[in-house]
């Protein structure tokens, strides 16, 4: 435990969480707290986003698989893993009607879903850290009104605080439907 008193500037607090005995003003821009009065302590659990980071950063392949297939939205969706590897993740959607648009295609969405999830998995697979999107951008080149489609990721830059990747959405027969890329900043302790 450490205190810190009026005025006291703490910098690279990155591994504590703050129990507060009095204000804390922050700037995340120079990344330093100012804090009126506190005391850090370290065995705390550190909070970002409103989310205990120990929830969320999975120490191993199977929990990585386990927290997807878990998770209400990608069940929703009807996302499956065919290939979960470091670095190599394959995920398969079955069409269905709540996912066709009112052209009777999969929707535009499900496409740009399917590619933000497919880029954040691989690069999870890799870092096993959180993600958050920071930039989408994603090319539609053919439709599909049903069957299976299957898509892959790549990862093209692995930074320090930001990731780059690739992915693809492809029919049974290998055809690509889409091609995406996205931008995502790496959420750490």
């Amino acid at each position: 435990m450490k205190n810190f008193i009026s005025g006291s500037p703490i910098r690279n607090v990155k591994s504590t969480s703050l129990q507060l005995g009095g204000a804390l003003f922050t700037n995340e821009n120079s990344g330093m707290i100012i804090v009126e009065h506190a005391i850090i302590d370290e065995n705390l659990p550190l909070k970002r986003y409103g989310i205990f980071l120990e929830e969320i950063m999975p120490e191993s392949l199977q929990e990585l698989r386990e927290m997807y297939e878990e998770s209400p939205f990608f069940q929703h969706i009807g996302f499956e893993f065919v290939e979960l590897e470091e670095g190599k993740v394959t995920v398969k959607l079955e069409i269905h009607k709540a996912l066709l648009n009112t052209l009777k295609m999969l929707h535009g969405g499900i496409y740009a879903t399917m590619i933000d999830n497919i880029i954040g998995i691989t690069v999870r697979s890799v870092t096993r850290q959180p993600l958050v999107t920071v930039q989408l951008n994603v090319h539609y080149l053919a439709p599909v009104s049903e069957g299976i489609v299957f898509s892959t990721g790549r990862i093209d830059r692995l930074g320090h605080r930001i990731v780059a990747g690739e992915g693809e959405i492809l029919d049974k027969d290998g055809n690509v439907l889409a091609k995406g890329s996205g931008t995502f900043k790496r959420i750490r302790e």
